[in-house]
C-alpha cells in the first residue's frame, strides 16, 4: 500500500507540473493576443510613458510590443501563482466493534461496495464474535 501511495504521489506531482505548463501556455497565448490587439492602437496614439522611452518621438512596432509586454508583466498572472499545491492526504480510520454493530453499517458498506457478498462476510464476523463471547 505504501508503494502504491508513493507511486500515486509521483503521478500527482507530474500531473501538477503538466497542468502548470499547459496553463502557462494558455496564459502566454492570451497575453500575446492582448499585445497583438493593442499594438496598432498604441502606435496610433502612443501613451506618454511610451513616448518618453522613444529617441525619435515616434515609437516603433517593436518598441510598442516591448513596452506592452513590460506593462503586462506587472499585471498578468503566472501559472505558479494560480495553481495551489495538489497533495494527497491519507487518513487511516479504525473500525471499532461498535461501528460494526451499528444498524446502518452493513447497508452503507453494501452501497459502497455492491459487488461483494457482504451478508456472508457479516454473518461470519457475527459468528466469530459469538464464539469469542461464548
Amino acid at each position: 500500500m505504501i508503494l502504491r501511495l508513493a507511486a500515486f504521489r509521483e503521478k500527482l506531482k507530474k500531473h501538477q507540473e503538466d497542468v502548470a505548463a499547459e496553463l502557462q501556455k494558455h496564459l502566454d497565448e492570451s497575453r500575446q493576443q492582448v499585445v497583438n490587439y493593442y499594438v496598432m492602437r498604441i502606435l496610433d496614439a502612443p501613451p506618454d510613458a511610451l513616448l518618453g522611452q522613444s529617441h525619435t518621438g515616434k515609437p516603433t512596432e517593436e518598441g510598442a510590443r516591448r513596452w506592452l509586454d513590460q506593462e503586462l508583466n506587472r499585471v498578468f498572472p503566472k501559472a505558479e501563482s494560480l495553481i495551489q499545491e495538489m497533495k494527497l492526504e491519507e487518513r487511516f480510520k479504525d473500525v471499532t466493534y461498535e461501528t460494526l454493530n451499528r444498524p446502518d453499517f452493513l447497508e452503507s458498506v453494501k452501497a459502497t461496495f455492491p459487488s461483494i457478498d457482504w451478508d456472508k462476510a457479516y454473518s461470519e464476523f457475527k459468528a466469530a464474535g459469538e464464539s469469542v463471547a461464548g
